[in-house]
């Protein structure tokens, strides 16, 4: 009988450790989705910088393109007005 009652001590002690391990795994596992749903927020607001620093620049980038435009219109007005005053010099 006292044989049975050790082997039903081992099996509870066998037992315990078990779901020691049980219990550890699932902290660890929790732990590790916890950490997984932070570095996932980290990423979105990672990502949502970058396109705001993507647009910015796709602005600046059109802003100084039509900045170059109008420069370029205003050199061509400039050399259309020196043309002019200078032919209006020669028939004048």
């Amino acid at each position: 009988m006292s044989d049975i009652k050790a082997q039903l001590e081992g099996l509870r002690h066998d037992w315990s450790v078990c779901k020691a391990q049980d219990d550890q795994k699932h902290s660890l596992i929790t732990s590790l989705f916890n950490h997984v749903d932070s570095q996932s927020d980290l990423l979105l607001d990672a990502n949502a910088e970058l396109r705001d620093k993507k647009d910015a620049i796709k602005l600046t980038r059109e802003r100084v393109e039509e900045l170059e435009e109008q420069l370029r219109e205003l050199q061509l007005e400039k050399v259309d007005r020196i043309v002019f005053y200078k032919c209006f010099e020669f028939v004048g």
